[in-house]
């Protein structure tokens, strides 16, 4: 089977998608499949990876975050669906990639991947609280009526979890179908503890030898609520030794690093590629 995802936030040095695509990779050649992932980037080009292949789309940055780029260019994306004819095709966002699938006319089934809920991420956190979380989204039903109109072009609606499924089937979202991710814990139970790189990170929070170590990984963006964390770190670490290190990056990083500066035993280590 063919199965191709219209992938438009996949990018090289991207978060939790580039994860979640990487994995389904070498998860569909283990199974048999053909998986194409189309994603937009700095040059139009074809690039094997993972048992898959990788088709770029030449692109703009987003202004915002430049590891990103914006997939704008539906007939690029409609070529490359006629071209390779997939049994399945997946929309991977409810912007553009997801409505250039959605106007495709081709004949592969359609799945429509529900990644992320804007508004329990936006509205439902600054609001919920003082509105009633029921309130918000009746405020907010005019984007649920958007992912309505997008998700009848589609034959089902895929989310992380039952909970999300549920969520969209009460707003009418197109056969909404929970498929859970997880975590897959195995590369992090097998790792051996390392008394040296401890020692490091501790030195680095200028944190006491005895501290307790704690270590996020995260994008730097508002939905992280990595603002919050370092509020909740700062409160905890006056009752206990305790030291964190944050990974990652995004538009928020000048925003991170200079709030992390005032609290004492943080320490903002940026990106790494490696797991």
């Amino acid at each position: 089977m063919k199965i191709i995802d219209v992938a438009e936030f996949y990018a090289e040095r991207g978060g939790g998608v580039r994860t979640y695509i990487n994995d389904k990779l070498v998860a569909a050649r283990a199974a048999g499949h053909d998986m194409v992932i189309v994603a937009p980037g700095p040059k139009t080009m074809r690039q094997e990876r993972l048992g898959g292949h990788i088709q770029w789309v030449q692109s703009r940055p987003m202004p915002l975050d430049p590891r990103y780029y914006l997939l704008l260019n539906e007939k690029a994306v409609h070529e490359i669906l006629d071209r390779e004819k997939p049994d399945v095709v997946e929309g991977s966002s409810p912007w553009t990639g997801g409505w250039m699938v959605a106007r495709w006319r081709g004949r592969a089934l359609k799945s429509f991947i529900f990644h992320q809920d804007p508004v329990a991420v936006y509205p439902q956190t600054l609001l919920g609280r003082s509105l009633g979380y029921d309130r918000v989204d009746q405020l907010f039903d005019f984007y649920f009526g958007y992912l309505r109109m997008l998700s009848k072009h589609y034959d089902l609606t895929i989310t992380s979890g039952a909970w999300l499924a549920e969520r969209l089937d009460r707003h009418g979202i197109q056969n909404a179908t929970a498929v859970p991710f997880g975590v897959d814990k195995a590369t992090f139970l097998q790792a051996k503890p390392s008394s040296e790189l401890r020692a490091e990170l501790l030195g680095r929070c200028c944190a006491d030898v005895n501290a307790k170590l704690l270590i996020t990984v995260s994008r730097h963006h508002p939905e992280k609520r990595l603002l919050t964390l370092l509020k909740a770190f700062e409160y905890a670490s006056k009752k206990a030794p305790l030291a964190l290190v944050i990974y990652g990056d995004g538009p928020l990083r000048k925003l991170i690093d200079r709030t992390a500066r005032k609290v004492p035993h943080v320490h903002v280590a940026g990106y790494a590629s490696d797991r």
